[in-house]
């Protein structure tokens, strides 16, 4: 069966309504990776976003929402530095 060229853009073209919605809210990439079932994956995972020079080029942006989370449930006398960590 041969393909022509129209069929692919007929195919773009059905698609491109979907891709315009955003896909932010419904996305997860957890739920991808079948969180839970793999350990070392989802390891890996957190690793990746938690370390700042990392191909995500998100920073230290992980590491400080991650670390406002955990401060928030904190007293403040027990809160942790939000910046300053290095993952190895």
């Amino acid at each position: 069966m041969s393909r022509r060229p129209d069929d692919v853009s007929g195919f773009v073209t059905a698609l491109l309504p979907s891709l315009s919605r955003s896909l932010a809210e419904q996305f997860n990439v957890f739920r991808v990776m079948h969180h839970g079932t793999h350990e070392k994956r989802l390891s890996n995972v957190f690793a990746w976003l938690f370390t700042i020079d990392a191909t995500h080029e998100l920073g230290d942006a992980a590491q400080r929402i991650f670390l406002d989370l955990v401060n928030d449930s904190l007293p403040p006398g027990d809160q942790s530095p939000v910046t300053g960590y290095r993952v190895t």
